[in-house]
């Protein structure tokens, strides 16, 4: 099998295990939810088995059954937490194992597809499932309704449409936002990229400025596809002298009732940081970073999912200048029911 890198090795007495895992897909093999497993490996953890060769470092558990005809087989045994791996572990006192994201499992099972037969989830207990490697490989592709910012924010669970219509509050549609007039929106499906770098360098001496702004229109367009966006505008502000491109994205998160008394916007708070602040819509949540890259995060006035306004820039990082316009616009963001 492949071999596992040393710093994700963990050696856990078991006193210290509790917490360890995928609650989510403990709770999707105790409801015996084929589709629940997948989108719990999609999108969270797993609990891996290592073993020890020598001198060579850890590697992947790997353990031999026998089948119906008297062959052996090979099997992969994940776990959903740490607890159901000591329960399969017996009672060796420390259980060595890595906590891995479950969509790195498609390259182990893609390069050992010719030795693996199946793939045990908790084989004991207290809820086992059993798998073929290539329906695992195949529950581990991305879906085209995959949100892990609705996953990270939520319980896992499907969203009920008609109760959150039912739900007593304005359920938005769209959010509005109130763009200057020097921005230019791009067509997610037929995007004028040439036309658009044009409108912002007309002249024939500012070639290399209109090359420049379609290269990074045109990777705010892929970014934009790859996150399901609703909407997307560019501009050019000057910075210091010198032009700088920025691209305006929206996203739209559907997640349903929060967790306990911890709202979404609250509960992503908590995740990424940010600095809190309020706009005709509500509140929101700024958070930036050492990338070119300061998105708000705005709660639906039911409280029951999230919207993102995303701003890219072609270079640098937002400064004050930038992040007080930015804040203009996001301020001026309204809900539309």
């Amino acid at each position: 099998m492949a071999g596992e890198n040393d710093d994700d090795r963990i050696g856990v007495p078991r006193d210290r295990i509790a917490g360890i895992g995928s609650e989510r897909l403990a709770l999707a093999l105790a409801n015996h939810d084929a589709l629940g497993v997948g989108q719990a490996l999609r999108h969270d953890y797993v609990v891996v088995p290592l073993t020890r060769e020598g001198s060579s470092g850890s590697k992947l558990l790997v353990t031999a059954f026998t089948d119906a005809d008297g062959r052996q087989r090979f099997e992969l045994p994940l776990f959903s937490s740490a607890q159901t791996l000591s329960l399969y572990s017996g009672e060796e006192e420390n259980t060595e194992f890595a906590v891995r994201l479950g969509s790195t499992l498609v390259d182990v099972l893609e390069q050992n597809a010719t030795v693996l037969d199946r793939v045990q989830f908790d084989p004991a207990g207290p809820h086992p499932m059993t798998a073929t490697a290539a329906e695992v490989l195949a529950s581990l592709r991305p879906r085209l309704g995959d949100d892990d910012v609705a996953w990270a924010a939520s319980s896992g669970s499907t969203l009920d449409l008609e109760q959150i219509l039912s739900a007593g509050q304005a359920h938005p549609v769209a959010i509005d936002i109130r763009l200057p007039v020097d921005w230019q929106q791009v067509d997610l499906e037929l995007p004028a990229i040439e036309e658009t770098a044009q409108h912002f360098y007309p002249r024939r001496g500012a070639k290399s400025n209109r090359l420049g702004m379609e290269r990074f229109i045109t990777a705010a367009l892929a970014a934009a596809k790859k996150m399901h966006a609703r909407f997307l505008a560019v501009t050019v502000v000057p910075v210091d002298g010198e032009p700088l491109g920025v691209a305006l994205s929206t996203n739209w998160h559907e997640i349903g009732p929060a967790i306990g008394d911890t709202s979404h916007l609250d509960r992503m708070a908590q995740r990424l940081g940010g600095d809190a602040g309020t706009a005709a819509s509500g509140r929101y949540v700024r958070v930036t970073g050492d990338r070119p890259l300061v998105e708000y995060w705005l709660e639906f006035p039911d409280q029951r999912g999230l919207a993102t306004i995303a701003f890219s820039m072609s270079s640098g990082t937002a400064s004050p200048a930038l992040l007080a316009m930015t804040d203009r616009i996001a301020e001026s963001a309204t809900w539309v029911s």
